[in-house]
């Protein structure tokens, strides 16, 4: 996430996304793993997907979530005449699945937000646009697992010329 194109120490928007996940009990892989990671691979993630699931994947993950978002000055204006700077966030967000490297998921979510000062209302941008993303991003995953479930195709097993012993080490398995 960027402030007047300054990158930020953390992510707003993220903290957001990980407590709505958390709150519909999501496991989470332990954030401090992510952090040892090469800011230009995370942000190569959000373009090459067979990226992002070899990362997933070593990680322990099922899906990766990769995002970006800068948030700049909108308008100075008196809010109860005191002054207000409003700042608009714009976010990116994108869902990738480990095992397939498939898109399940790309939004884009917009917050404004005004406060005293320019850090305080670009923070809060993006909270509010991290609000608004997660619960469509819950869905999509749960709707893609879902379906996975729900397409899986059942299979027969024929077995032939078996004798019964070999027949009860199979009823075993």
């Amino acid at each position: 996430e960027r402030i007047d194109k300054r990158l930020q120490e953390d992510s707003y928007a993220q903290v957001e996304i990980e407590d709505a996940f958390l709150q519909k009990e999501f496991d989470l892989v332990n954030k401090e793993q992510f952090e040892k990671l090469k800011a230009k691979d995370i942000e190569a993630c959000f373009d090459d997907y067979d990226k992002a699931s070899a990362i997933a994947k070593r990680e322990g993950a099922q899906v990766l979530i990769v995002g970006k978002g800068s948030a700049n000055f909108a308008e100075k204006s008196n809010v109860y005449e005191m002054p207000f700077i409003f700042y608009n966030a714009n976010m990116q967000v994108k869902v990738i699945e480990a095992q397939t490297a498939k898109l399940i998921a790309s939004k884009s979510e917009k917050g404004k937000w005004g406060s005293e000062n320019k850090e305080d209302a670009g923070i809060s941008a993006f909270q509010k646009a991290g609000k608004k993303l997660a619960p469509e991003l819950i869905d999509r995953i749960i709707d893609a697992w879902q379906k996975d479930v729900y397409e899986s195709a059942p299979y027969e097993l024929m077995i032939t010329n078996i004798n019964s012993e070999q027949l009860r080490n199979l009823q075993v398995m």
